[in-house]
């Protein structure tokens, strides 16, 4: 089902509940009142009639022919029906408009709502007279004079002009209601489209989108707001997409030129040795080659798989805190072994412990990857000096070096997996150095950072976060 689809039934059925609540409540209320009317029209009329009536002390006069009443209008414009019997029921008198026998014939009955009326009666008789004396029979005297013994009041609307009435407003209701459900629907529909539209083009201009086309993007939406947020956001990831996709097609084709180079020299010198027979000591240089390479090949695959995996692939390593003023010395100590070894320092840029926050192994590749690129572009002889120091939340260790420098075009490019600058590229190395170092840093939440020195050579600055001032902190001191 689409959102446009969704969208429409939703607010349909709300508006249909809400429909029907406002309908009924009019129709019951509507209802109310004209049935309330009706009570109250037939209650004035009997009313009227009993301010006609003339008490006396021992009867009630009715004169019909003195009589000339005018009871107005029931509810809706219905007429109201009257007549007057006496306490037996016989009919003394009544109005002269249609429906009134009617009334006459169902006024007797135990629900006169039955037959279609309101109606309401009143028993008028002279004060202190009861029972049978409401039924005695007349005096010559009250015949003459138009006396009874009591005068029964009735008075009457009918209801079928109020129920048509009635059902004539419910069908209205219902026409009203369908018909405004309707238009609601067309012009829901219409708005719905219209204001999704932007939506509909820029998924049918991502769905026509290919790898290579780099420079297409969604189209503009043509409004204000959400929409335009969405665009820019969509854009914005496509932008990040078509980078990475880049970077990655440059990676495979740099990583299979950086591999097939050692297992070439690899091949090669075996099918040389293998030829025709030679002496131990060509075997022998022989295997020393391809011993160099597989090295060269191993560390190169390590590398590739290490910045190969992604963030999500790879949690973030457990730090704990350390002393870089006694880490970095015992590290420097484990570079006997190398041959300028020398010319290596350290000078500590403070008299007291430097606090970091690091993964020990990982802090040592790191490290360790910047003194191998310092001695690599550096003359032998030259000193290479690794300090340490502090620069406000953070902990830094900085290794320098006397070599040529980088180029200031180069600068930016020096963490990308396999960049060499022209300047070096006739030395050994696969440009995945520095790459593992800004990996490694960025995974320590750090930074490193290169800059050139004012009287020559590069400086490489690594940023650690430093841990919180605590009173019983406890460093460790880690050189493996």
């Amino acid at each position: 089902m689409s959102l446009t689809t969704r969208l429409l039934v939703f607010f349909q059925v709300a508006l249909a509940i809400i429909l029907l609540a406002f309908c009924s409540t009019l129709y019951v209320a509507a209802r109310w009142y004209v049935h309330h009317a009706a009570d109250d029209a037939a209650d004035r009329s009997t009313a009227t009639l009993v301010a006609s009536v003339d008490i006396e002390p021992g009867s009630v006069e009715w004169e019909p022919v003195d009589r000339n009443l005018s009871l107005g209008p029931g509810p809706l414009g219905s007429p109201v029906h009257w007549y007057v019997t006496d306490a037996r029921g016989v009919l003394i008198d009544q109005d002269h408009i249609p429906d009134t026998a009617e009334l006459i014939a169902v006024g007797s009955s135990a629900d006169p709502a039955a037959g279609g009326w309101v109606v309401s009666r009143r028993l008028v008789h002279p004060p202190g007279a009861a029972g049978a004396a409401l039924t005695r029979d007349r005096t010559a005297e009250e015949v003459e004079k138009g006396e009874y013994p009591a005068l029964v009041l009735t008075a009457g609307v009918r209801t079928a002009p109020l129920r048509a009435a009635l059902h004539a407003l419910s069908l209205g209701f219902v026409v009203a209601s369908l018909g405004a459900w309707l238009g609601a629907f067309a012009v829901g529909r219409w708005v719905c489209r219209r204001a999704l539209r932007p939506v509909t083009a820029m998924a049918a201009a991502a769905r026509a989108m290919r790898a290579q086309d780099t420079g297409t993007r969604l189209p503009q939406p043509g409004a204000t707001g959400e929409l335009e947020e969405l665009h820019a956001a969509i854009n914005d990831l496509l932008d990040r997409l078509r980078a990475a996709l880049g970077r990655e097609r440059r990676f495979t084709a740099e990583a299979s030129h950086q591999l097939r180079t050692p297992l070439g020299t690899i091949l090669g010198q075996v099918e040389v040795a293998l030829r025709r027979p030679r002496p131990p000591e060509e075997y022998e240089r022989v295997l020393g080659v391809i011993k160099r390479q597989a090295a060269d090949l191993a560390r190169s695959v390590d590398a590739l798989l290490f910045l190969a995996r992604s963030d999500s692939d790879a949690p973030p390593p457990p730090t704990e805190p350390m002393d870089l003023r006694e880490w970095l010395p015992a590290l420097l100590a484990a570079q006997a072994a190398r041959p300028r070894y020398g010319d290596l320092s350290f000078e500590p840029g403070t008299d007291g412990p430097l606090r970091a926050v690091a993964h020990g192994p990982l802090l040592r590749e790191l490290v360790g990857n910047l003194i191998d690129n310092a001695l690599k572009y550096s003359p032998p002889g030259t000193p290479v000096v690794v300090r340490s120091s502090t620069a406000g939340h953070f902990a830094t260790i900085t290794v320098e070096d006397r070599g040529p420098g980088i180029a200031p075009a180069d600068l930016p490019h020096v963490f990308e997996p396999f960049f060499r600058s022209s300047d070096v590229v006739s030395l050994p190395g696969s440009g995945l150095g520095l790459a593992i170092v800004a990996r490694v840093a960025a995974a320590l939440g750090g930074q490193v950072l290169a800059e050139n020195r004012a009287d020559g050579g590069a400086r490489f600055t690594v940023m650690l976060p430093a841990p919180p001032d605590e009173e019983n902190l406890i460093f460790t001191s880690q050189t493996h």
